[in-house]
């Protein structure tokens, strides 16, 4: 049995139907299916105090909470001191501490509080910089 088209092949005269849906819905990462207002979590850095030097003994304290009450995830804590020269560091990765870090996570209203230190020592100099890789049951990205 000769296919539908096989005649229209040799004369150029192929037809082809294209299915194309009104809409399609596209999401990125972290975004929502919904038109909820979840909120990202909120990162609060209590010590050292703003504007002021880690010491290398220091215990770098932090707190994560969701806005909305989802339950958050923590992926990984990144933590450069000294200047922005100098290295960063995962102190955290899937729900266990990094070796050479010690990190206390308690849990808080909305959230957790975690305590951060390296055995080494902080490098010292005038930058902290923190990027803690979060996510809540909702798709909200914090970093």
């Amino acid at each position: 049995m000769p296919w539908p088209n096989d005649d229209a092949y040799e004369t150029g005269e192929l037809e082809f139907a294209y299915v194309m849906p009104d809409s399609v819905d596209v999401f990125g990462y972290g975004e929502l299916p919904d038109a909820s207002t979840n909120s990202a979590p909120v990162i609060t850095i209590e010590s050292p105090t703003p504007n002021t030097q880690i010491d290398p003994t220091e215990e770098l304290v932090f707190t994560i909470t969701d806005p909305d009450g989802n339950p958050i995830v923590l992926q990984q804590i990144n933590v450069q001191t000294g200047t922005l020269a100098d290295p960063w560091f995962v102190a955290w990765r899937d729900g266990a501490q990094a070796p050479g870090f010690t990190v206390t996570r308690t849990t808080i209203t909305n959230g957790y509080r975690f305590r951060v230190r390296r055995t080494a020592g902080w490098i010292p100099g005038p930058e902290l910089n923190l990027e803690p890789i979060f996510a809540d049951s909702y798709g909200g990205i914090a970093s």
